[in-house]
């Protein structure tokens, strides 16, 4: 998933007339992965829900966007998703790293 949510910041952001097919970026699993993280790290559970409402707010736009002709696009909405994948991107590579190190911990 931060794969698919770094991978698509930079085409929101300048390819936006011209975009590959979008599928969501929360995986199906999203729920069990929330539920693991925050039974492992509980503090992270307001973030997880940053993460998400960014990335549902950033598929809501461009969803939306793609709906019309390349030529009625609007920059400016493109815009708004790509910073909202750029954030949360941010949070997403914060909690992967820290459960990456409490995992090494519990080795």
């Amino acid at each position: 998933m931060a794969f698919l949510v770094e991978w698509w910041c930079p085409k929101v952001r300048e390819n936006w007339g011209d975009l590959p097919p979008f599928e969501p970026l929360l995986s199906k699993n999203w729920p069990s992965m929330v539920h693991v993280i925050e039974k492992n790290t509980p503090s992270h559970a307001e973030k997880l829900r940053k993460i998400e409402s960014h990335i549902l707010n950033a598929e809501t736009l461009i969803t939306g966007q793609l709906a019309r002709s390349p030529n009625y696009r609007q920059r400016d909405v493109m815009h708004a998703a790509a910073i909202d994948l750029d954030q949360a991107s941010v949070v997403l590579r914060a909690v992967l790293n820290e459960v990456e190190n409490v995992s090494r911990r519990a080795l």
